[in-house]
């Protein structure tokens, strides 16, 4: 049955719960959050279906209202926006290579962009009228093959624009200068006037961190007045959620991202790689170097493989104890490091877990 998502629930964020790492689903980009919840998301919300002219129901058989979404390419799909006139439309669907989901077919002529983590793709003018499905194919990018109903299929090149930086670029500003929960004001006022933002309303920008420049999201909150006491800012306002960093991956990269945190104090807490679940808390051996050439270890046989994932939690060292009885003197920023081989991405999330709730 075709689905839209909806918004995230945002009621957990900024709740002390410690986080798990065998809660999160190493399919997502956007995971471990230890503050918030996280669900597929739209803009639109389902109360809000039946007066939307792109994905109105229509009096059409079932199979012409749905539509399926393929990714074939190399790259991790994270979201879809269907332009349709005056009419925008936003799911996040977090695909994958391999991966497929459908959603309802909005109709008509429709501008598509294709967030990819990395690039932007988009494509115009696309028919939607009679389609079944939308596959990025992997031969070349970007391009779409899209598959009528009557069985026909048409190929399309689109355009792509890089959020990498160039390899020689300059931070727009250091990753040191943001910490989540601190007005969204606060934060835009160090980057470029009017920066990108990507249909979810995070802004896209560069930042620098370990030595290296990546592409950046910063992902704003809106308390409620049920929970604004947590935050240094009246209901309705902006705070950021969260940060997160993406480049390549490489096992340079991956090396000098582990060697500045230590440096920064932090030590890995939990991590998740495939057939195997670590908690470095209830290691018996509690010498933090030969922990840490534990994970080294780990890592290394992951990256010699041809496919998996892996999450590794990073919390200051010094706290570890009070954050393991959920008992934080002070607010604390965690580091999430996603290695995602199937696209040979690496992410970093740097979020809070709050001691004021």
């Amino acid at each position: 049955m075709p689905h839209t998502a909806v918004r995230p629930d945002p009621a957990n964020y900024g709740r002390r719960a410690v986080p798990a790492l065998r809660d999160c689903n190493l399919m997502r980009s956007d995971m471990l959050h230890p503050c918030r919840l996280l669900v597929f998301m739209t803009l639109v919300l389902a109360s809000l279906l039946a007066s939307s002219p792109a994905f109105a129901a229509r009096n059409t058989p079932e199979d012409e209202k749905s539509l399926t979404i393929r990714n074939e390419s190399a790259e991790e799909l994270l979201s879809i926006r269907f332009t349709v006139g005056n009419q925008a439309n936003y799911a996040r669907l977090d695909l994958l290579p391999g991966g497929e989901d459908q959603l309802l077919n909005p109709g008509g002529t429709a501008d598509l962009r294709m967030d990819m983590g990395l690039y932007l793709w988009d494509f115009s003018k696309v028919n939607l009228a009679g389609i079944q499905s939308l596959t990025l194919c992997g031969e070349h990018h970007p391009c779409l093959l899209v598959r009528g109903l009557d069985g026909k299929t048409s190929h399309i090149n689109g355009t792509e624009k890089s959020l990498l930086p160039a390899e020689d670029a300059r931070p727009v500003c250091a990753l040191s200068k943001f910490r989540p929960g601190m007005l969204m004001k606060d934060a835009c006022a160090l980057l470029d006037k009017d920066p990108l933002r990507d249909d979810g309303g995070a802004v896209l920008t560069s930042l620098g961190f370990a030595d290296m420049v990546w592409a950046a999201r910063l992902t704003p909150y809106t308390p409620g007045d049920d929970n604004v006491e947590a935050f240094p800012v009246k209901a309705g306002g902006e705070v950021l959620e969260h940060v997160e960093l993406r480049q390549k991956l490489s096992d340079q990269r991956l090396d000098a991202l582990l060697a500045s945190l230590y440096n920064m104090g932090y030590r890995p807490w939990q991590a998740e790689l495939p057939g195997l679940d670590m908690n470095f808390t209830e290691m018996p051996v509690a010498d933090q170097k030969r922990q840490m050439e534990i994970l080294h270890m780990a890592l290394g046989m992951l990256m010699n493989a041809p496919r998996g994932d892996a999450c590794i939690m990073m919390a200051p060292g010094d706290m570890l104890p009070d954050l393991i009885s959920d008992t934080p003197r002070k607010d604390v920023q965690l580091f999430t490091i996603t290695v995602r081989r199937p696209t040979a991405t690496l992410i970093v999330d740097m979020t809070a877990y709050s001691a004021s709730f």
